[in-house]
């Protein structure tokens, strides 16, 4: 059997982006990084990719600074004031000003490039969108175009490879249409294209490409950190029996669905979460493992019970359902398949639960003494622990004795 080509691009596309959270990183992202001497590839995102990284980025912070001014507000009616919550709002600001930049540098710190927009037509993607051409669709509704950005990152990233068919060129994304229409158009530029899913799959991939010896030690760096990890499992399991709020897009980005069509995913409607568990440790990466103080990303794999349904149609929501871990449907649970009822129907629907594992990620950060050889765990922090409504309470700004709350990542 031929030995694939070891890619020597890696494009992230905005779906694999936006996973990194505020702090750009996750244990999948350190391996790709860590592959890069040993590969010798380039890593990549595009300008749109990034903008709408940013994006997300400063919805995040427009929370903060809308909780702030409503703190002040609140005092302000009570006659009080706190100093401490004024400066928290002008510093935001100011890091709000400049958060692009900000990103762009650690960005640059890690090595990733961004790539400029492509020079495409109008008059093509106006032809495009009108003949339903991937990554364009059909929507519901024909007043929302889909896909006019995922063109431009298309676009972005095709002009960037073009007439390299030599070099494979990897790209991650979980869009399905934009995944179809790299592929289609690949041949219009030479370019020579894989494309996956998941950073996982992406280091996977590079992985089996390389040498056996490199194979094994980027193994062994993985095991030795699980290794460390596998003595505090009992702390992992509390943290994670922890979580208490799940959203639509935790489950969409994480769960590891079975084998079942995308037309089948989607006729899926979750009627609630009964509970989510421990199941083993199944990746993990050292950062700074030569100092005093490290850390090691990881993943765990999780099993999440989920109470579905399959309804003849979803309403389109605005904002992300939320599910309490643990809260009961709309009905008691008394065997695997139930019925619950719909009273705008008048009749009963039938529900089922369904176990599906689910990748939860954490860090955990090490101390090791000058005169001890020996690692002792600091902290364990997943990336899901409280829920929004007491993050929306703990969160009235950095007030005097108030204790720091991370909000978790979505």
């Amino acid at each position: 059997m031929a030995t694939r080509a070891t890619p020597k691009r890696i494009y992230v596309e905005s779906t694999a982006l936006i996973q990194l959270g505020q702090k750009f990183e996750n244990v999948d992202f350190e391996k790709l990084l860590q592959l890069r001497d040993s590969a010798g590839l380039r890593i990549y995102v595009s300008e749109v990719s990034w903008h709408e990284y940013v994006r997300k980025r400063k919805k995040d912070l427009a929370f903060f600074l809308d909780s702030c001014s409503k703190a002040e507000r609140v005092l302000e009616k009570h006659g009080g004031s706190i100093p401490e919550i004024a400066k928290a709002l002008d510093k935001a600001k100011e890091y709000l000003a400049s958060i692009d930049r900000h990103y762009r540098e650690k960005a640059r710190k890690k090595g990733i490039e961004i790539i400029p927009l492509a020079p495409v037509g109008l008059d093509r993607l106006l032809r495009m969108s009108i003949e339903c051409v991937r990554p364009f669709e059909e929507a519901e509704d024909e007043s929302k175009e889909k896909g006019f950005r995922d063109s431009l990152i298309m676009f972005s990233i095709l002009e960037s490879v073009r007439g390299r068919s030599e070099e494979c060129a990897v790209v991650i994304t979980q869009d399905q249409l934009l995944s179809e229409a790299f592929i289609s158009h690949a041949s219009e530029f030479g370019a020579n294209i894989v494309v996956v899913r998941t950073l996982e799959e992406a280091t996977t991939y590079i992985v089996n490409t390389l040498a056996e010896s490199e194979r094994a030690r980027i193994k062994q760096e993985s095991v030795d950190a699980i290794g460390i990890l596998d003595s505090y499992e009992d702390t992992i399991s509390s943290k994670i029996a922890d979580i208490r709020e799940l959203t639509e897009k935790d489950l969409s980005q994480n769960l590891r669905w079975p084998r079942m069509s995308a037309a089948d995913r989607e006729n899926l409607i979750v009627r609630g979460i009964r509970s989510i568990k421990f199941d083993r440790i199944d990746s993990g990466i050292w950062k700074d493992k030569d100092k005093a103080r490290s850390r090691i990303l990881f993943r765990c794999l999780c099993k999440v019970t989920i109470t579905i349904r399959a309804p003849k149609r979803v309403e389109a929501t605005v904002e992300p359902r939320r599910f309490k871990v643990g809260d009961q449907p709309s009905a008691p649970i008394s065997s695997t398949t139930v019925y619950t009822a719909d009273f705008s129907a008048g009749y009963y629907e039938p529900t089922e639960e369904r176990e599906f594992p689910i990748d939860v990620y954490g860090v955990a950060e090490l101390h090791r003494g000058e005169q001890s050889l020996d690692w002792e765990l600091v902290s364990i922090n997943m990336d899901k622990s409280v829920p929004a409504e007491e993050y929306d309470a703990l969160l009235a700004a950095e007030i005097p004795q108030a204790n720091a709350v991370s909000r978790p990542e979505t």
